[in-house]
């Protein structure tokens, strides 16, 4: 019994911050209250409906009103939206200009790559021209060792 005083004092203080009490309310009228309250909960109608709804539903929020004042307003999106777009621009911008120096850097790569094969050809000209044409033996047709040297 001292169990369900408490348990109803509890709910007394509880449902007394989301809807007043009268003040002519007794403890025995808040107990059949509560026993009603029970009978009520305990129906199998309630238990699957409240099974069904997620918590903040069930018992709602004293803090929150259920209200459709929470909306974004059309200025605070178009807020929103002008935030994005220019850390969308600052996106491109940054993204602009790490291109423009990975360009510029395999450019760079591209002319250092050319001018070896420049180099290469003209060695390869070259020994052909000193070694083979030049340093052959025109009785053996052989290049002589010396002139690999």
């Amino acid at each position: 019994m001292n169990q369900v005083i408490e348990t109803v004092k509890h709910l007394q203080r509880s449902t007394s911050l989301i809807a007043p009490m009268r003040s002519s309310q007794n403890l025995s009228g808040s107990i059949a209250g509560f026993s009603s309250i029970r009978e009520k909960l305990a129906s199998p109608s309630t238990i699957t409906s409240s099974q069904t709804l997620p918590a903040s539903k069930r018992y709602g929020s004293i803090l929150i009103p259920e209200s459709k004042s929470l909306r974004i307003t059309v200025n605070h999106r178009i807020e929103m939206a002008n935030k994005e777009i220019d850390e969308m621009k600052k996106q491109i911008e940054t993204l602009e200009q790490q291109t423009t120096k990975k360009k510029t850097i395999f450019k760079a790569q591209l002319e250092e790559v050319e001018l070896r094969i420049k180099e290469l050809q003209e060695a390869k000209n070259e020994l052909e021209e000193n070694v083979v044409k030049k340093g052959m033996d025109p009785i053996t047709g052989k290049v002589p060792a010396e002139k690999l040297k």
